[in-house]
């Protein structure tokens, strides 16, 4: 389950943009009838181009968060991608197309680790 909800504005310099990631982790109950968001600290998230070029990484604080300054001379379509064992499938990535100057948000949403939840099946 991947989710993305973008947010343009003005920050940065010139060829620089901010990009804020901020994840979230989804719990249901075992029928499923309520689930819940989480955030989670320390979770790595990377940030490449399409060809793999590396952007930036980060960490995510205690809000679920992190923020990298990332160089483009263009806008371009990026790969954020969240990797911790506590994510199902042990990473989760979303694509957004970023303009070469400004702030980009995404909130990421990931399923929590069945090994995590002690969900049995």
């Amino acid at each position: 389950m991947a989710a993305a909800l973008l947010v343009a504005g003005c920050s940065g310099t010139d060829e620089t943009t901010t990009l804020e990631v901020e994840l979230r982790l989804s719990a249901c109950t075992a029928a499923g009838a309520e689930c819940f968001a989480l955030t989670s600290e320390g979770v790595r998230v990377t940030a490449t181009t399409f060809d793999g070029r590396p952007l930036g990484t980060g960490t995510t604080d205690q809000r679920g968060v992190t923020t990298m300054t990332v160089s483009l001379t263009a806008p371009e379509r990026v790969r954020v991608t969240a990797s911790s064992p506590l994510i199902e499938g042990g990473s989760e990535v979303a694509e957004v197309d970023v303009p070469p100057r400004g702030l980009t948000s995404l909130t990421l949403s990931a399923n929590l680790s069945r090994d995590v939840r002690g969900h049995a099946g």
